[in-house]
């Protein structure tokens, strides 16, 4: 009976070790270690759209300087021509009336003191846009300063912006008025000397150039 129990038991244990060496795992381990996930595709994301950088509403001036090295006081040409670059703007459909206006960092003697103003004319293209007399605004300066001596001068006539304007000749005449030095001198220059040029067109911030003058009646 013993024996025979024995046998079953073998028997019992050789047919359970079988049946576990006959099932095999799936391969999602290997060697004791978790094989990496694979990877999700990459989904692709729409472009972020994003808003212009710059919301103009006309074109911009961004630099102004002399067309000459220096401003001849003493010839028989009474005039000097400032050039005004601007950068257009790509969101104008229309030309725009556009306002300039000027100062001089200078001590400045009119011939008339009734009248303070300086005659110019306005080139777009080589060609006279408008004309008329640059006028004397007293109460404020180009930077928003007000007190009782700031002033500037003001175009009659506006600029004719169209929207690929660039250049622009803003020509002034030497008629009314003669620039003795700069504006902490007490006496007329004896030589060559330089001032600070301010315009401001349209409402974008006044624009700072340089001129150079020669002495008065050389």
């Amino acid at each position: 009976m013993v024996i025979r129990k024995l046998n079953f038991m073998w028997l019992g244990l050789a047919s359970l070790l079988v049946t576990l060496g006959s099932c095999k795992q799936s391969g999602d381990f290997s060697g004791g270690s978790a094989r990496p996930n694979k990877p999700l595709p990459a989904v692709s994301k729409p472009p972020v759209q994003t808003a212009p950088s710059d919301d103009c509403q006309d074109s911009k001036l961004i630099a102004v300087k002399s067309l000459s090295s220096f401003i001849y006081q003493g010839g028989t040409t009474k005039s000097f021509d400032v050039e005004l670059t601007f950068q257009p703007c790509p969101t104008q459909m229309n030309s725009v009336e556009l306002p300039i206006k000027f100062d001089l960092d200078a001590y400045i003697q009119f011939i008339s003191q009734s009248e303070k103003t300086i005659p110019y004319e306005l080139l777009v293209n080589n060609a006279q846009q408008s004309s008329g007399r640059l006028r004397q605004t007293v109460g404020s300066d180009l930077f928003g300063k007000s007190c009782a001596t700031c002033f500037y001068f003001l175009t009659d006539f506006p600029l004719q912006a169209d929207p690929k304007l660039t250049k622009a000749i803003l020509r002034l005449s030497l008629s009314s008025f003669a620039v003795r030095g700069p504006a902490t001198s007490q006496t007329v220059a004896a030589q060559n000397f330089t001032v600070p040029l301010h315009v401001r067109v349209g409402s974008a911030a006044p624009v700072t150039g340089q001129l150079t003058f020669t002495p008065i009646g050389l």
